[in-house]
This record gives C-alpha cells, sequence and structure tokens, in this order.
C-alpha cells in the first residue's frame, strides 16, 4: 500500500494536496537467487477515483 499526498499533476489529475493511498502490483526477477529486476504497477483505477 502507498499512501502520500499528491501536491500537483499526477498525470491528467490534479491533485490540490488530497491524500492518496493505492495499491501497487511488485514484480522481481530472481536470477541466482538475487533480485535483478523489479517492476512496479500502480493501480491507477483507484487513483483516477480518488483524483476525479
Amino acid at each position: 500500500m502507498w499512501e502520500g499526498r499528491v501536491t500537483g499533476h499526477l498525470g491528467a489529475w490534479a491533485g490540490r494536496g488530497r491524500r492518496l493511498c493505492h495499491r501497487n502490483l511488485v514484480i522481481f526477477e530472481v536470477r541466482g537467487g538475487l533480485i535483478c529486476t523489479e517492476t512496479i504497477y500502480p493501480d491507477f483505477a483507484s487513483i483516477a477515483r480518488a483524483l476525479a
């Protein structure tokens, strides 16, 4: 879960200082027992609902 305050613009949405909480999907690629790549996908649908 990510929590914070959007003070500027987030894409097409104006934050206007509003608080925002949304989920992230985090995918790790592991090679040789070590993390070599991390990819983060935010839940844009919940972000749009919160800032609309």
